[in-house]
């Protein structure tokens, strides 16, 4: 009941006082903090170990009690830093755009429908990383697999690049 009452008054509060929001606007004052900050900057900290390492975060989100990172951007941003953040997203990209030129191609249903399928996979890995973690590795490896074997399809079947 505690988890729930807390849940209800965080969506009360509105989406700038997520704690998912937070993670990411407070990402200035965490670099300012860090004790080499261009480095974190752009290559940031060890990538699964979030859980009371930012006190700036522990502070402001959690109240001074440990808290560990709760979205995909946020986990890259600060575990990667920029180069690793960029790095997803343009694997993110690369998947949509590949069936996103598959799709164009296809006249077949059957062949569009595999197309629109890797677009979607895309997507969904997308959003749900404003959500969910991603130490929760079941939410995403499903998705490449299904996303990669598409891919595959397409290239073995039209010789496709």
């Amino acid at each position: 009941e505690n988890f729930l009452q807390k849940r209800q008054s965080n969506i009360s509060a509105g989406i700038k006082n997520e704690g998912r929001t937070l993670e990411l606007t407070l990402y200035p004052e965490v670099v300012s903090e860090r004790p080499n900050p261009i480095v974190f900057l752009f290559f940031g900290d060890e990538l699964f170990t979030s859980s009371n390492k930012f006190d700036v975060l522990n502070n402001e989100i959690a109240g001074g009690q440990a808290r560990f990172l709760h979205n995909d951007y946020a986990h890259l941003l600060y575990g990667t830093g920029i180069v690793g953040l960029f790095c997803y997203l343009f694997i993110l990209y690369s998947i949509f755009k590949i069936g996103w030129r598959y799709k164009k191609r296809q006249k077949d249903i059957y062949s569009w429908t595999i197309a629109v399928g890797i677009v979607l996979a895309s997507l969904q890995l997308f959003i749900s990383g404003l959500g969910d973690g991603l130490l929760t590795l079941q939410s995403r490896v499903y998705i490449f697999y299904f996303a990669g074997m598409l891919i595959s399809h397409f290239r073995n079947k039209f010789n496709y690049v």
